[in-house]
Formats: C-alpha cells, sequence, structure tokens
C-alpha cells in the first residue's frame, strides 16, 4: 500500500472523526490544543459513563432494593439535575474561577465510583443501600454543579464558525465511546456477577474518569481569561445579573419559553412510548434494547452530517426551526407501528431529528445568552426546561388512564408541532442579529 493511499486514508479517518477542526489553520497552537483536550475529555468521559451510568438501577437491585428505594433514587436524582445548575453558575461566577469550578467537583464525584468498589467489602444489606443512594444522589449534584459552568466555558474556547462541526464531532466521538464502555460493563458483570463484576466496572470507570479529568486540567488557565475577566467585571460593575437584567433579555427570554413548550410537549408522551412497547405491542427488552441501540447509531452518524455539512451551509437556526416541527413525526409515527421493523423505522427518523435539533440547539444556546453572566443565563434555561420536563410526565400518566396511549401520543406530537411554530413566531435567526452569514463564515471567537 502506498504512501499517498495511507494518508488519504488517515485524513478521511481524522475528517470522520473531526479531529482535522482542532487543526484548523486560523487557530492559535493554545486554541488547537485546547480543542484537541476537549475532545479527549469527551471521550474518557463518556467511557466512564456509558460502563457505570447504565447500570445503577442493576447494581441496587443486586444489592436487593426496593422498587421504592430505586424510585426515590431516581427522583432525587432527577430533582438535583433540575436544580444544581444554579448553585454551580453562581459559583463559578462569584469566585469567578471556571476552571477550578468545572474540575474539582467532577474529581470529587469520580471518587464515588471507587467508593462504590469498596462498598461490598463494609456493608451489606440496608446499610449498603442507603450508603449506594447516598452516593448516586451526591454524584448527580456534583455532574448537574458543573454543567452551566462547562457550556458557559465551551462557548468561549470554541470559535462560533467551528461550533457545529466541532460539537457534531466531539459528541460523535464520545456517543462510540457511551456504546464501547456499556458493551464492555455488559460483558463483564455477565461474566463475573455480584459484586465482583460491578466492582470491576466502578474501577474502570473510575481511572477513566479520573484520566478525562486530568486531561481537561491540561487546558490553559489562558483559555478562560475573558471569561473570568468578564466575571470579575460582573461582580463589581454594571454586569450584576438582576431579574430586571434577566427579563431585559428578550432573545434569550423567548428562546427559553420555546424550550419550555418543546421540552413540555416531548415529555407529555415520550416517556410512555417505552410502556406502550411492552403492554400493548408486547416488545421483549431484547427487542426494545435493539430499537434503542438503532435509534442511538443513526443518532451518532447524523450528528457528523449535520455538524460537517448540513449546518454549516444553512446554519443552527434554519436546521433547528424544520428538525424542531420534524420532532411531531414521532409521537404521530408510533401510532401506527404493530412490529419491530416499523419500530425500527420510527427510531431512524427520531435519530435523524433529534441528532440535528439537539446540536443546532446547543449552539443557539450559547449564540443567544449574553457573554456577561452566560453561566447564570444557561442555568436559569436548564432549570425552567427540567422543571418543564417533570411537569409532563405528570400529566401524561394521568392522561394515559383516561384516554388511553393513541390519544397521548397525538396530543404530543400535535404540542411539539405547535412549539416548533412557537419558536419561528418568537425566535429570530441569531446568525442575522449579529450580521454575518449563517454559514458560520466568522471570525474565530
Amino acid at each position: 500500500m502506498s504512501n499517498a493511499v495511507i494518508h488519504k486514508g488517515a485524513v478521511l479517518l481524522r475528517r470522520i472523526a473531526g479531529l482535522d477542526y482542532a487543526d484548523d489553520a486560523a487557530l492559535t497552537p493554545e486554541q488547537s490544543g485546547c480543542l484537541r483536550n476537549m475532545y479527549l475529555n469527551g471521550i474518557y468521559s463518556n467511557f466512564s459513563d456509558g460502563a457505570a451510568g447504565n447500570y445503577t438501577s442493576l447494581f441496587m437491585v443486586a444489592l436487593r432494593a426496593t422498587d421504592v428505594q430505586i424510585g426515590f433514587l431516581a427522583t432525587m436524582v432527577q430533582v438535583l439535575a433540575a436544580l444544581s445548575p444554579l448553585p454551580g453558575a453562581y459559583l463559578a461566577e462569584k469566585t469567578h474561577a471556571y476552571r477550578a469550578t468545572i474540575l474539582w467537583p467532577s474529581v470529587t464525584a469520580r471518587v464515588g465510583y471507587l467508593l462504590l468498589v469498596l462498598l461490598p467489602f463494609f456493608l451489606i444489606g440496608q446499610p449498603a443501600i442507603a450508603l449506594a443512594i447516598l452516593i448516586f444522589v451526591m454524584r448527580s449534584f456534583l455532574i448537574s454543579l458543573v454543567g452551566a459552568p462547562w457550556t458557559a466555558a465551551m462557548g468561549q474556547m470554541v470559535p462560533i464558525r467551528l461550533r457545529a462541526a466541532y460539537f457534531s464531532a466531539r459528541n460523535f466521538a464520545g456517543g462510540i465511546a457511551v456504546i464501547a464502555g456499556t458493551m464492555l460493563a455488559g460483558v463483564i458483570i455477565t461474566s463475573l456477577g455480584f459484586p465482583s463484576g460491578y466492582q470491576a466496572v466502578f474501577l474502570i470507570a473510575g481511572l477513566m474518569g479520573f484520566a478525562a479529568s486530568y486531561i481537561y486540567s491540561r487546558v490553559p488557565r489562558s483559555a478562560y481569561g475573558s471569561l473570568e475577566a468578564r466575571g470579575k467585571q460582573s461582580q463589581t460593575g454594571t454586569g450584576r445579573l438582576t431579574l430586571a437584567t434577566i427579563l431585559s433579555q428578550k432573545p434569550f427570554i423567548r428562546f427559553m419559553l420555546c424550550s419550555c413548550a418543546l421540552s413540555f410537549a416531548v415529555n407529555l408522551g415520550g416517556p410512555f412510548i417505552a410502556l406502550y412497547q411492552v403492554r400493548e405491542l408486547h416488545f421483549t427488552a431484547a427487542t426494545i434494547g435493539l430499537l434503542v441501540s438503532i435509534e442511538l447509531a443513526v443518532n451518532i452518524i447524523m450528528q457528523r452530517v449535520y455538524g460537517s455539512v448540513l449546518i454549516p451551509r444553512f446554519g443552527d437556526y434554519r436546521v433547528m426551526r424544520a428538525l424542531r416541527l420534524a420532532t411531531a413525526i414521532v409521537p404521530l409515527a408510533w401510532m401506527f407501528v404493530t412490529d419491530p421493523l416499523a419500530g425500527a423505522l420510527v427510531g431512524m427518523v427520531a435519530g435523524v431529528v433529534w441528532s440535528g435539533h439537539d446540536l443546532a440547539n446547543f449552539n443557539g444556546l450559547l449564540e443567544i445568552t449574553p457573554e456577561t453572566g452566560r453561566a447564570s443565563y444557561i442555568a436559569i434555561h436548564t432549570v425552567t426546561t427540567s422543571l418543564s420536563a417533570a411537569i409532563g410526565p405528570l400529566i401524561g400518566g394521568l392522561l394515559t388512564s383516561v384516554i388511553g396511549y393513541h390519544p397521548l401520543f397525538f396530543a404530543s406530537g400535535i404540542l411539539r408541532f405547535l412549539a416548533g411554530v412557537l419558536l419561528i413566531v418568537l425566535v429570530t435567526d441569531w446568525a442575522v442579529t449579529r450580521k454575518i452569514p449563517a454559514s458560520h463564515k466568522a471570525e474565530p471567537g
């Protein structure tokens, strides 16, 4: 095989994996190194979460936790995921130390995996269950705590014109890492059983998580320079956030309202699709797992298509606008599914729609939030959309017992479509607002 062929193959692989975006000629060496480190950080972090996170419930079952205890754990995780972004943003902007605010809670959370490795050696029965719940809850709190500062930091580090391509590449690699971690953990747990299998998995997850934290620590402090400088200014000048200041940001308020509308509409019917598959369609657990895997695989592949081709060509706003309307297709399509093949087709459609929508929506959130106090705005957005998501299943559960699954899916689809219409009415193209082409052909930063 000639060197030219090998070189072309290497270039193609780098492009598929997204590594070429860190080598953009307009980037400084520091920016390029920063993007590479964050790319690798995503791989290690997602592998860790895939290996351990997907087996939390099974571990609790192995400890002989009751359904009530497992339900309590799930509820606490959701509540903390909704509320902890606010103190995380406050901490980052109060101390204007984004790097430390992101790094140390993440390291502490990963220590939890090592505690779970040691747990079976020292405790059994209810004490073991109680401590496991405490560890999982604290991990959830710490991980959610860094969400808003991390998003704000990524908005600072990744130039606007590279965001779609870079985040799609990072998500692509992270998605593969999740699948690899999940599959490896499944093999280990099946082979070694309880407790050895879980201990091995938590040890691997902890070590991979520490590797992710180490890579993150290599991002130079200067990468946060202007972000932290604005944080200092906001504490001493006129940039202090108040309710009036937040409400004055009309584009952000409109964007947030549209996100809440979609979050409610999705969670009104979305959580009940799996129940519908089991109770009405009589799909087995293996079939449902296969459908989820198909949707995830399509999502991962389409991330690269949207990030490299469609979003650079049409812009984040246009892609998100079209796909937000298209989200209505998913619950409506499930009304006509009668077999696994049709379910797989719907899952593929869902993967195509949500991969592009979520990527464009993330980029839009970075665009629509003001630079000063960005972490706080992101935290507010996270809290409001999470609360909207929590309300959806409560109402959906009540409606299911009264009207059944098909009317519920129909209502969810209509509300999703109306959420798309609301976006078109309330939110204008942010690329036009900052007067640059939607194709992201702007200067770095």
